[in-house]
């Protein structure tokens, strides 16, 4: 029995390509949710890490999307157990991912992170979840790790020192 390849050859029912075009061409393959031949760098891997996915990349992407938008429930609980389990992998990956997002190099935050002990550059005391990023609004520098407090409360005033610096006068006044 046989069917039509993308390629308008005839190929067996059960494969996806037709011979000569899987033969001619093994960098690539077809996508089982678009049916487009894509080059395999548009694949992810299978979890052992050597077989390619069925689905291209963007094939997934728009599948996990309609999932988690399908069963928030399932979701929620799979990426609560994941951070429960995680540990300082979650923090890691937390951690990186913020990093990124700001464009900061990652890496080097995730070093400094370690090295800080978990304590807020301000107060001096621990986070009561986890750390924040802090970094300058204008040149995206980094300038340390602070607790939610501290962070909050330099975003109130808008990293504006000389709204500070008020607030502080603001204070002294009424101690007096």
């Amino acid at each position: 029995m046989y069917d039509k390849c993308l390629c308008g050859r005839d190929k067996d029912t059960r494969a996806k390509l037709c011979r000569n075009c899987y033969e001619t061409n093994p960098e690539s393959k077809l996508c089982c949710k678009c049916n487009k031949i894509l080059p395999a760098s548009e694949f992810g891997l299978r979890r052992k890490g050597t077989i390619l996915r069925p689905a291209c990349k963007k094939c997934e992407a728009l599948y996990a999307k309609k999932r988690r938008k399908l069963l928030p429930e399932i979701t929620k609980a799979a990426k609560d157990k994941w951070y429960k389990a995680g540990g300082p992998l979650v923090i890691k990956m937390g951690i990186k991912n913020a990093a990124r997002r700001m464009g900061l190099n990652a890496n080097y935050i995730y070093v400094e992170y370690c090295k800080h002990n978990g304590l807020c550059d301000i107060c001096g005391k621990p986070g009561s979840q986890r750390l924040s990023i802090d970094h300058c609004h204008t040149t995206g520098e980094f300038r340390g790790f602070l607790c939610t407090n501290c962070n909050n409360g330099l975003g109130r005033f808008k990293d504006n020192i000389e709204f500070l610096e008020a607030a502080i006068n603001y204070l002294k006044k009424s101690i007096s």
